[in-house]
C-alpha cells in the first residue's frame, strides 16, 4: 500500500509555513526515510498520517483514504487499522501494566479473535528479539530499548499495511541499533509492507533505507534513491545532514589515492572491498 504525499502545505496555528510543496511517494515493500535537522518538517509529516493535523492544503493518500484539510480525525477510524506508529518515547502511550496486555491491546479493539491473540503476541515478541519471559513485565520499567520493541511488537502484533518508525535509534547503544536494522531488513523482505521512518541517524538510515527524503525549511531539499543522495556530500552538509561513515571513507581514499572502491551501506562490504584492492 503506497502512502503518497501531493502538493501538501501545512500552516501552524500561528500562521508560519511549516511545509511546502511536499510531494513524494513511501512505495510499497520499500523503505523511505525521511531525514532533516529538528524543525525541518519531519515530526509534522508523522502527525498527519496519524491525523493529529490536517494539511493546509495538498491531500495525502493511504490507500482509500485521502487525508485533507475541512475533516476531522474520526473521518479516519478505519485508517488507524492500516497504518501503525512507534513513537520516539513509546512510553507516552503505554496504558497497560504488562507486556502482554500491552500488545494485545490493539488486537482486542480490532476485534482479533482470542485464540489468536496470544499466537500474534508470541509471534510479534520473536520479530524484535524479545521473549516470553517478558510477557508479565512492566512495560514502564523497561530500559528505553526495550520499550521500543515493546511498542513495534503490539504494531506488528494487528498487522497494519504501513509502519512508521520517528526516531527509532534515539537512545540506543550500537548491538540495539543492529537488531533493529535485522529486524527491519528481514520485516522488508518476508511482508509487503510500507515502511516510512523519521530519523537523523545517517548510519542507520544508509542500511534500511531504499529511498532518502530530505527535508530543510520544511521543503524537500534532496531526495532519490540512498546512494544518489548520500553521495551529494556537500549539499548534505549545508542542510545539517551528518554522512554516513562508509560514505566518507570512500569519499576519502577516492579524494586522497585515487582508488575507487564504491559506496557500501554496509562496513562488512566496505572492508571486503578495501582487501580486494589492498591484494
Amino acid at each position: 500500500m503506497e502512502v503518497k504525499f501531493d502538493n501538501v502545505k501545512y500552516i501552524d496555528t500561528d500562521g508560519t509555513t511549516q511545509l511546502r510543496d511536499i510531494s513524494f511517494t513511501a512505495v510499497e515493500r520499500k523503505v523511505t526515510v525521511v531525514m532533516g535537522k529538528s524543525g525541518s518538517g519531519k515530526s509534522i509529516l508523522r502527525e498527519m498520517l496519524q491525523t493529529l493535523k490536517f494539511p493546509t492544503e495538498g491531500t495525502i493518500t493511504v490507500g482509500p483514504f485521502i487525508i485533507k484539510s475541512g475533516l476531522e480525525a474520526f473521518h479516519y477510524a478505519g485508517l488507524y487499522r492500516l497504518v501503525g506508529v512507534v513513537e520516539q518515547y513509546p512510553e507516552r502511550n503505554f496504558i497497560a501494566n504488562t507486556v502482554r496486555e500491552e500488545i494485545a491491546f490493539a488486537m482486542k479493539q480490532y476485534k482479533y479473535h482470542p485464540d489468536k491473540i496470544e499466537q500474534h503476541i508470541l509471534a510479534s515478541l520473536k520479530m524484535v528479539d524479545l521473549d516470553e519471559s517478558y510477557l508479565d513485565k512492566n512495560p514502564f520499567r523497561l530500559s528505553l530499548g526495550e520499550k521500543k520493541k515493546i511498542a513495534f511488537a503490539a504494531v506488528l502484533a494487528y498487522n497494519p499495511s504501513v509502519i512508521i518508525l520517528d526516531e527509532p535509534t534515539v537512545g540506543l547503544d550500537s548491538y540495539s541499533k543492529g537488531q533493529w536494522i535485522r529486524t527491519i531488513r528481514s520485516l522488508k523482505r518476508k511482508y509487503n509492507k510500507t515502511i516510512l521512518i523519521m530519523s537523523r541517524d545517517s548510519d542507520f538510515a544508509v542500511q534500511v533505507a531504499d529511498q532518502i527524503l530530505i527535508l530543510n525549511r520544511g521543503k524537500i531539499y534532496l531526495s532519490g534513491k540512498k546512494m544518489e543522495v548520500f553521495q551529494q556530500v556537500k549539499k548534505l552538509e549545508r542542510a545539517g545532514i551528518s554522512i554516513p561513515k562508509t560514505i566518507l571513507f570512500s569519499k576519502k581514499v577516492l579524494d586522497q589515492k585515487k582508488i575507487k572502491l564504491g559506496y557500501r551501506d554496509d562496513i562488512n562490504d566496505l572492508i571486503k572491498d578495501v582487501y580486494r584492492h589492498a591484494k
